[in-house]
């Protein structure tokens, strides 16, 4: 099962989005930079779904806030 988060501002919301596997080889270490300013070691991955994510979902989770 694969869920989602939009960005932080939306609190503890997360979306499913469906089944799917992570790619080999798709992986990559890195750092976010907390609100606070403090760093946190994160892992970025691709992943590929089973089906596609809902249009409408997608176009919610794709929007930038106006």
């Amino acid at each position: 099962m694969d869920f989602v988060k939009k960005n932080n501002d939306e609190g503890l919301s997360f979306y499913y989005v469906g089944d799917g596997k992570s790619l080999v080889n798709q992986f990559q270490e890195t750092r976010m930079t907390s609100s606070e300013g403090e760093g946190a070691a994160v892992v970025r991955m691709l992943f590929e779904l089973d089906k596609p994510v809902s249009p409408l979902l997608f176009k919610y989770l794709t929007s930038v806030p106006s």
